[in-house]
């Protein structure tokens, strides 16, 4: 026979609000939520935007002039492929190498000496390239703006210097000690400036080879 504690214990009255009877109540699961990406930024959203129209894959060069068509906007190359590499990194865009036949089809079927682009487009895998001229005015060229050929490749490393036209000076003047100095100063002003000239055209073709190796 059970004991009077015992029955009182089973008998006794529980409220809802017991800790006891809300122990008993069935939990509900808590759903873990996947940390959300943060949004795309203002110029990715943009550039997404025109390569959702596009249906030829592009090159960096082609994306950029494409923007700064429609946005009427100029735009550094290096602004462009940090945009890229955010719509790459999220999936938005595919990219590839482009074949040797791509390549000679946008330098208009001329075989040129660039290094092959890199393509992109919303599509995966990138769709093959069919079109010369995707974007506007943008054709692929050589470094001089036109195809390459071993003769403009050889002339393009030739400097042109300015034709000096030799003065016959009588044998009497030469004696003139001012004379001379002054011949010597001419002479030595006249190679600073050659010497000048032919730095600046070597910076200036080197920043151009840089240039296109960035661009393309």
């Amino acid at each position: 026979m059970p004991k009077i504690q015992q029955v009182a214990r089973f008998t006794t009255r529980v409220k809802p609000t017991d800790p006891f009877y809300q122990s008993l109540a069935p939990k509900e699961e808590t759903v873990m939520q996947e940390p959300q990406a943060p949004a795309l930024t203002k110029f990715a959203s943009q550039m997404l935007e025109l390569m959702q129209k596009q249906t030829q894959p592009l090159s960096v060069t082609e994306i950029t002039e494409m923007i700064e068509q429609e946005l009427h906007h100029r735009y550094h190359d290096s602004h462009v492929r940090i945009a890229l590499n955010e719509l790459v990194d999220r999936n938005k865009l595919f990219t590839r190498d482009e074949t040797s036949d791509e390549r000679s089809l946008r330098a208009g079927g001329q075989k040129i000496r660039n290094i092959r682009a890199a393509l992109y487009s919303t599509k995966n895998p990138v769709q093959a390239r069919t079109e010369a001229e995707a974007v506007p005015g943008i054709f692929l060229s050589d470094s001089w703006g036109v195809p390459w050929s071993k003769k403009k490749a050889a002339k393009a490393n030739e400097v042109i210097l300015e034709d000096i036209t030799p003065v016959s000076i009588p044998a009497g003047v030469m004696s003139n000690p001012v004379i001379d100095m002054l011949i010597e100063k001419i002479v030595a002003e006249r190679t600073k400036e050659m010497s000048a000239e032919l730095e600046k055209v070597q910076t200036e073709l080197a920043r151009l080879k840089e240039f296109l190796k960035s661009a393309l």
